[in-house]
């Protein structure tokens, strides 16, 4: 009993925490037998509140990603039962079904984020035209602009190609007219701009 009771006390330091608790062990006057048992577990209780914070993160990123198509989607509902002609509505249903295809890629490229590890490597870049996807996200967001009755546009300028991951930049673009949407009083203008 008495060479075991270190890893008693450990034991009980263990049973008295709740499953959230992922802070490191402390032993007050600890045996030396039991100090690199102790580092070790706490080393791994690190590791598991990295990734626990890690998991956090991405769930509130796709949260605020799926926000925005799902808005979208059902402000183009409301325009599909308001239309005054068939032609209108059939347009209307047309953008509802890019919508859907652009919400299903989304998921699909959030269940792939979710598989990843951030520390398997970098991803790798293309050259892309980024004023190609400035048109995608204007596509995505003018049910939005629109219901605020925001004027929504792009300056003209011809191709920009750059070098970068088009589905990371589709989501900063997709976040920073967002926002400007989001933050411009109705009747307004938002123009993107690229440089």
């Amino acid at each position: 009993n008495r060479g075991l009771r270190p890893l008693a006390d450990v034991a009980g330091v263990l049973a008295a925490r709740t499953g959230a608790s992922l802070d490191s062990v402390v032993i007050n006057n600890a045996a030396q037998e039991v100090i690199p048992f102790v580092s070790a577990l706490n080393d791994l209780l690190d590791r598991l509140r990295r990734e626990v914070t890690k998991q956090k993160h991405f769930v509130s990123d796709a949260a605020h990603e799926l926000r925005t198509p799902l808005a979208a989607l059902q402000l183009q509902l409301e325009l599909i039962e308001a239309a005054d002609s068939i032609a209108e509505r059939n347009a209307t249903l047309a953008q509802l079904r890019r919508g859907i295809e652009r919400l299903t890629h989304l998921t699909q490229q959030l269940l792939m984020m979710a598989r990843l590890d951030p520390e398997d490597g970098e991803r790798t870049t293309q050259v892309l035209d980024l004023s190609d996807i400035a048109v995608g996200v204007m596509g995505e967001l003018w049910p939005l602009a629109k219901a605020k009755n925001i004027d929504l546009g792009s300056v003209e300028h011809g191709r920009m190609l750059v070098q970068g991951d088009p589905e990371r930049l589709r989501v900063l673009l997709t976040n920073i007219v967002d926002n400007a949407i989001k933050y411009t009083p109705s009747g307004g203008k938002v123009d993107i701009n690229l440089r």
